[in-house]
């Protein structure tokens, strides 16, 4: 290592390359929600659960579930929707909304 990077001179892209001691790890070895959740509360960690909400009516079937997912897919360009709201425009997402509920019940009759 250079005695400029001991010293924290030099281009800041170059002094992260050289002093990033961050390693990938498998996935595999991360806890998932529920069990990181167990842990903490068997700690003595408090946390707040919330029921579900609603009922999906396609859940039984999963040929509906990818039919939706790819009729909404069509229909609404998500990236877009989720740029609006970042931006403070709601309207695109309801109008997501209304589409994706439109679409279940549709398939769901």
């Amino acid at each position: 290592m250079c005695i400029s990077h001991i010293l924290g001179v030099g281009k800041p892209v170059d002094l992260r390359n050289a002093n990033n001691r961050a390693v990938r790890i498998n996935p595999e070895l991360v806890a998932s929600a529920e069990d990181a959740g167990a842990s903490y509360e068997a700690l003595g960690g408090r946390l707040t659960r919330f029921p579900s909400f609603g009922f999906d009516p396609l859940f039984h079937d999963g040929g509906l579930i990818r039919s939706r997912e790819q009729q909404f897919m069509e229909r609404v360009n998500v990236q877009e929707t989720k740029a609006k709201v970042v931006n403070g425009i709601d309207m695109p997402f309801r109008e997501a909304t209304q589409i994706y509920m439109d679409i279940t019940e549709r398939l769901s009759t």
